[in-house]
């Protein structure tokens, strides 16, 4: 198997002297400034807040999934542009996404909120919210997560930085990752259905978490 492996490596190094493919990604970045960035991230979350309020007009349940499924993408970026980060830390175009976790990071909150207000919208069930709120597993998992995420935005702005402290402040802003975990499960394990993409997708996460940790390890106790 390590001849195997050996000769894979010297390979892909001999076909990056060949190429520079690899130095290619790396210098890769969007022509956009980062304030323009910002500026479109809230445009088109704009553009997602009015279209899902009118499709709610037409089916309350779409705009409840929809509304879910913006939030988890945002979350997955979120926490995996973070990622790629640690393991690639010289990919410019990552570097240049990574300021924009802020932004993300609010617009989760924001969806969660309008997830949870098509729901009870839906269902007609405004009075008795605790209820089905932890009614099974995955509205369990899903409350957990909302509320969470309730001292994490509150928290999103320097004011708070500065007044919590940093060291503070990052580490609360930590559990982002549980909230990341829950959401996973909340919408692996449906009532009615599994789904396999979130599981996966945990899995993943919990893969490249191992391996930063022991990137981190090695570091440390470089003799090791």
């Amino acid at each position: 198997m390590k001849p195997l492996i050996t000769r894979v490596q010297s390979e892909l190094v001999a076909f990056e002297e060949r190429t520079n493919l690899w130095a290619t990604v790396q210098s890769f970045k969007l022509p956009l400034t980062l304030p323009t960035l910002k500026k479109i991230i809230w445009a088109l979350a704009l553009g997602a807040f009015v279209y899902l309020f009118l499709a709610s007009i037409v089916s309350r349940s779409y705009a409840t999934d929809a509304s879910g499924g913006l939030a988890w993408g945002l979350l997955v970026f979120t926490i995996f542009v973070s990622l790629a980060n640690k393991i690639l830390p010289r990919l410019k175009i990552v570097s240049q996404l990574l300021p924009l976790r802020k932004e993300s990071g609010i617009l989760v909150f924001v969806f969660v909120l309008l997830h949870a207000f098509f729901f009870f919208w839906k269902i007609n069930g405004w009075g008795d919210i605790p209820f089905h709120a932890f009614k099974n597993f995955s509205f369990t998992m899903g409350s957990l997560a909302l509320l969470i995420m309730i001292p994490l935005f509150l928290t999103s702005t320097p004011w708070a930085i500065r007044t919590m402290g940093f060291k503070s402040w990052k580490l609360l802003h930590k559990l982002t990752h549980l909230v990341f975990i829950l959401a996973a499960l909340h919408l692996a394990f449906k009532p009615d259905e599994l789904e396999g993409g979130p599981l996966l997708l945990l899995l993943v996460y919990l893969g490249l978490m191992v391996f930063v940790w022991r990137k981190t390890q090695q570091k440390k106790n470089p003799q090791e």
